[in-house]
């Protein structure tokens, strides 16, 4: 490290030397004097250019020794300038006629010495080691006893330094020729170090060189330049130390010793580098490291080992406690790895390096030039950091091992986190570091959800169908393999290749279950290759995605069962749907989706009470759709095949709106057309043909609970209407008209095919109004019941009211009750035989019924209603659960009702028959719950047997009982106390 100051030192002493050597032969010959000493500085400064202004000799009085004097002269090349204002040379008169001339002192005040040269062109300096020793020996030998050598004031600089000084620079010898005294003082802390101090003994020839140098400066050696740069090291950082090297008469090295500590650290800052401890040894062309260790910041480094120079050979050992992996790019010099990869490394790793050994066991060579196959390093990762692509996400919180030998690099990864992936093993591998086709691989094995095999190919998909992470569950264990190449090829572009085989368990999309699912998946920058392949309803589920032309088209493939719930279908339909699709789609939104999806095992709950239905064998939908860009679909082909079933559709999508329009309708039972516009705004559907079958649907409209959300028109004109139990209405009309919910002016009109009966309803302002002249027909037809007969009904339910309930009223005149189970069983139970026979022959016949009821949220609450009869009256009162058809009602049965009725008309004796709340004599109280098929009905008896006066007598005895106990014991308790009390 101190090569560059040595240079820099070199200037100096080889000018000193200069002006000794030339005067070694000089015979004073003023004539000649400026040719000789521009050719004796010539031939030290090789290349140079040297001038003066002037050079005389001058004589002393009192025959003291004269001196030679220069002016202005200065030194010139294109490394370095050095000028000198005046130049003192002493000699001794005696020695003119001599062999040589004995200089006695040679001095200059106020010389500048400037570098010319940048940091990086030092290597354009012809520094020889060998060359050096034999000009310190010579100028050794050469300078006389009682000789010095004084300069002061000398300023040095550098174009990209600041500028430096030397106070004082003394070099000289005493009585003792073979001992020689070098001093280099600076004052103030102006210069590169302190104080400098070298002794030099001669002993038969062999030179003992010893020096002591304090506070040599860190922010002055160019060597560290970029350390002190980059970590912003203290400038004024310095170090103390020792040295000693002898030379023997052929100028060789045989032995050394150098000895550095930082020093004391006056200003109590907190310096970024402490603990400096360096000793090396030289002997017998070795160069020991006994000690080099310092702490930088947090990092501790710390070298041992040896070079021997004999035979070219060097062990070293170097350990650092910790380090950031981007420090690498900083202190890595050029052409220890390629250029492009140390960019790639420098723009994409990040973390901490911990526990870092070094070893080098090797040729001297290899080292000085760069070549790592002769070095190992092992170190532990933290928290580290890998991108290897812009498109992606980086691989963090890394932790692992490291290990660089013969040229390979490997890491051993123990955890690490990608994108939703969680790492718990794998490998970092790369072969030939310094080879061009060399490949980085990355293997491992992760677990993640199942969405997160979505995630690093999205940024190529989202565009073409996007995935939410909440549509998407279940476990991913994967297996993977990256490769990236490139890295040290400087004329081609960085790549990489991809591969991921998972198992997921329980895999689910959109809430169904696809159970275990098999994932193959190849990408790269420009490829992506998805293999899925599961058992879903005991049939293979197979999925395969593949792009093409640079990721700018996209071709898929989907075969086996889906769940409906993937589909979107109702929730009351489920099953399976058999599928075969394929599609390509362009990055510019066109291409196709063309195929087939077999309905057969869907599964239709769509009875009113939850009968299940089967859809035909064999249905099928046959679709081709080509896709014309974003948003905009031309639908060649949307057909619904099977056995008696015959539907084609065709149509279009753009600007967010949907056309379809059907050419064939037909379905058993059905025949007709019809037209669907569907978008933001509103949703048009216009119906008409000659018949259409509502029958499997009705349960499904009437569990509908979404309301009208957007702006809907309806136009339906059916020759014919199918409705349950094979009803059928004819003439049908219906015109609705919906915007914002409101509905006002919808209406619906026909006639039973039946009896000619006309049905209407219709939607105003004051809430829906349905008529028909045949209550029993409408019953059937939509599936309510079969047990009315005849009768007229009109039903009321009005809007919804702020606390989102609808109140109605239901009335029906005129009608018959005929085979009715749940009213046979309570009549049976009452112990009357008549009614029941009536209900199962002919009916029973009532007069009127009137339901007053509210409505929310699927459930309906009945008010005290009242079916009246000649023979029987029956109230009821309770709720009514649409959405899972139970009931909970409770009432009263009245055997001869009209009779009943007219005793309680009859003024204070009807009510005292009838007890004041009942509409007969004798009444049978009941309860009832449950649905159509399974219910629960229960009479209580005594009731029936006890004439309501009575039950109301027996009322008000028990009250005035119960009111006598009640004083009776408050009395007792009264008198106990204060009987207690007195005493």
């Amino acid at each position: 490290m101190l090569k560059k100051i040595t240079i820099l030192f070199s200037v100096v002493l080889l000018f000193i030397l200069c002006f000794f050597i030339f005067l070694k032969p000089l015979e004073i010959n003023i004539n000649y004097i400026n040719f000789y000493v521009k050719h004796k500085i010539s031939k030290i400064f090789v290349g140079s250019s040297v001038n003066m202004e002037n050079t005389s000799v001058i004589w002393q009085k009192d025959g003291k020794n004269p001196y030679l004097v220069i002016t202005d002269l200065a030194i010139a090349n294109p490394n370095f300038t050095i000028k000198v204002p005046e130049l003192f040379v002493h000699f001794k008169l005696s020695s003119l006629f001599k062999a040589s001339t004995n200089l006695s002192q040679v001095s200059a005040d106020n010389m500048h010495v400037c570098v010319n040269q940048k940091e990086a062109d030092f290597k354009a300096v012809n520094f020889n080691l060998q060359n050096s020793v034999k000009t310190i020996r010579e100028f050794f030998f050469d300078l006389n006893a009682d000789s010095k050598i004084e300069f002061t004031n000398i300023a040095i600089d550098k174009s990209t330094e600041d500028e430096f000084f030397i106070d004082k620079l003394y070099i000289g010898k005493g009585e003792d020729f073979n001992v020689l005294d070098i001093h280099v003082n600076t004052k103030d802390g102006k210069g590169f170090l302190n104080d400098l101090s070298i002794t030099i003994k001669n002993r038969n020839n062999l030179l003992n060189v010893y020096g002591t140098f304090y506070n040599l400066k860190l922010g002055l050696l160019s060597e560290f330049s970029t350390l002190v740069k980059s970590y912003n090291l203290d400038k004024n950082i310095g170090f103390k130390g020792s040295f000693s090297v002898k030379i023997n008469k052929k100028d060789e090295i045989v032995d050394g010793n150098i000895y550095v500590l930082n020093t004391e650290n006056y200003l109590n800052k907190n310096l970024a580098l402490t603990n400096v401890n360096i000793n090396l040894t030289y002997s017998d062309g070795i160069i020991s490291v006994k000690n080099f260790h310092f702490k930088l910041n947090d990092t501790y480094l710390s070298l041992i080992g040896k070079m021997n120079f004999s035979t070219s050979h060097a062990l070293l050992r170097i350990n650092i406690s910790k380090f950031a992996a981007k420090d690498l790019c900083t202190y890595v010099p050029d052409g220890v790895v390629n250029s492009k990869f140390k960019s790639w490394y420098c723009d994409n790793i990040k973390g901490d390096v911990l526990n870092t050994i070094v070893s080098f066991n090797g040729k001297i060579n290899n080292l000085v030039n760069e070549d790592l196959s002769d070095i190992v390093i092992v170190a532990n990762i933290e928290n580290g950091s890998v991108k290897f692509d812009e498109d992606f996400e980086q691989v963090k919180e890394l932790k692992g091992d490291l290990i660089i030998k013969n040229n390979d690099l490997e890491i051993t990864v123990n955890s690490a986190k990608f994108q939703n992936f969680t790492i718990n093993g794998g490998d970092i591998e790369m072969k030939s570091l310094n080879k061009e086709n060399s490949v980085l691989t990355i293997n491992g094995q992760a677990v993640s959800d199942a969405y997160g095999l979505y995630e690093p190919i999205r940024f190529k998909l989202d565009d073409v169908v996007k995935i939410e992470r909440d549509k998407v569950g279940g476990m991913a264990k994967s297996v993977f393999n990256f490769r990236i190449f490139n890295l040290n090829a400087d004329d081609k572009k960085v790549d990489f290749s991809a591969n991921f085989h998972s198992e997921i368990d329980n895999l689910a999309v959109y809430n169904a279950s696809l159970g275990k699912y098999d994932i193959k998946l190849s990408f790269g920058s420009d490829f992506i290759d998805l293999n899925g392949n599961g058992m879903v309803n005991n049939t293979q589920l197979l999925f395969d995605l593949k792009s093409s032309n640079r990721n700018e088209s996209f071709a898929w493939n989907l075969t086996g069962d889906l769940p409906a719930q993937i589909l979107d279908f109702d929730e009351n339909i489920g099953g399976y749907v058999n599928t075969n699709i394929e599609s390509v789609i362009n990055q510019d939104k066109t291409g196709h989706i063309n195929g087939n999806m077999d309905l057969s095992e869907l599964e239709s709950r769509s009875s009113y009470f939850g009968r299940k239905n089967r859809f035909e064998d064999h249905n099928k939908v046959l679709f081709s759709v080509k896709l014309k860009g974003a948003d905009e679909l031309l639908i060649d082909k949307l057909d619904v095949i099977g056995n008696d079933l015959d539907i084609k559709f065709s149509g279009r999508v753009g600007n967010g709106n949907l056309y379809l329009n059907s050419s064939s309708f037909k379905l058993p039972d059905n025949d007709f057309s019809i037209e669907i516009e569907s978008g933001k705004e509103k949703n048009a559907i216009t119906i008409y043909g000659e018949k259409i079958n509502l029958s499997d649907i009705l349960g499904l409209l009437g569990k509908n609970n979404n309301g009208l959300n957007k702006d809907i028109e309806i136009s339906m004109n059916v020759d014919n209407v199918i409705m349950k139990e094979g009803v059928v209405i004819k003439n049908a009309k219906l015109n609705v008209t919906c915007t914002k919910g409101n509905c006002n002016g919808s209406q619906f009109t026909g006639q039973f095919l039946e009896d000619s009966s006309n049905i209407l309803a219709e939607y105003s302002g004051i809430g829906l109004e349905i008529y028909a002249d045949n209550a029993g027909i409408l019953s059937r037809s939509l599936g309510i019941s079969k047990s009315v007969k005849n009768g007229k009904l009109s039903l009321y339910l009005s809007p919804q009211r702020e606390n989102e309930e609808h109140y109605g009223m239901l009335s029906i005149s005129n009608f018959y009750i005929k085979d009715a189970p749940l009213l046979t069983t309570l009549l049976s139970m009452s112990s009357l035989p008549g009614i029941v026979n009536a209900i199962k022959d002919e009916g029973v016949y009532f007069y009127k019924c009137n339901v007053p009821f509210s409505y929310k949220d699927g459930s309906v609450e009945v008010e005290e209603s009242w079916l009246e009869g000649a023979e029987l009256g029956i109230s009821t009162s309770g709720k009514l659960d649409i959405r899972n058809y139970k009931f909970q009602v409770e009432g009263q049965v009245i055997p001869a009702y009209s009779i009943n009725k007219s005793l309680l008309k009859i003024p204070i004796i009807g009510k005292l028959l009838t007890g004041g709340k009942s509409r007969g004599i004798v009444s049978i109280d009941y309860k009832a719950s449950g649905d159509d098929k399974n219910n629960n009905v229960s009479v209580d008896l005594i009731s029936s047997l006890t004439p309501n006066l009575l039950k109301r007598l027996l009322g008000v005895f028990d009250r005035i009982m119960t009111k006598t106990n009640e004083a009776v014991i408050g009395g007792l308790k009264g008198g106990v106390k204060k009987k207690f009390g007195s005493t």
